[in-house]
């Protein structure tokens, strides 16, 4: 078997995995250096196409970490405990409303995605207590990217080369390309 076969994720259909009760959170540096969040969006994005936004959002959570680098450090707040939700969550059935992370003395909530802290006026902004959840009106634009065709169900491709083009099935547009000599 192949690393990627088990170690990529490209299906965004879940549906096994959330009939056998599993529960998924998904979390994400907005400054992650190495993986850009807007692959994560995507694969998000990909899930609630494929199985419906209601399904979805029943059995999996996505925190977007503000300042938060890749795997943790950065300017955010980038200490929270994401393993005690989800075992609350998947032993208990109480999904998880907010996760608090904190940088020293700040702390932040986080809500599931496209929810977001708003500070609500009053108290010191370094401290959770003092944010509310908004959801914002209306929804991000939806972004296109070279590859957003890895997260549909049927993406496998097989590459050869023929002179100087590399060849791959399926093949399209952005699929085909030149390979520099």
């Amino acid at each position: 078997m192949q690393s990627s076969a088990y170690m990529s994720a490209l299906d965004p259909d879940l549906s096994e995995f959330r009939s056998s009760g599993g529960k998924l959170v998904l979390w994400h540096g907005w400054n992650d250096q190495h993986i850009a969040p807007s692959s994560t969006l995507a694969y998000y994005d990909a899930m609630r196409e494929a199985m419906g936004p209601r399904t979805v959002e029943s059995f999996t959570k996505l925190y977007l970490f503000p300042g938060v680098a890749h795997c943790g450090g950065g300017e955010g707040p980038n200490t929270f405990d994401i393993l005690s939700p989800v075992m609350a969550w998947a032993e208990n059935g109480q999904a998880p409303a907010r996760v608090v992370a904190s940088a020293g003395t700040r702390t932040r909530p986080l809500y599931p995605y496209p929810t977001v802290a708003r500070y609500d006026g009053s108290g010191s902004t370094d401290d959770a207590a003092n944010f509310v959840p908004h959801k914002p009106a209306a929804a991000a634009e939806r972004y296109h990217w070279v590859g957003e065709r890895l997260y549909s169900s049927d993406y496998q491709t097989w590459a050869h080369a023929e002179g100087t083009a590399l060849l791959q099935r399926p093949s399209s547009t952005w699929l085909t390309r030149k390979v520099s000599q």
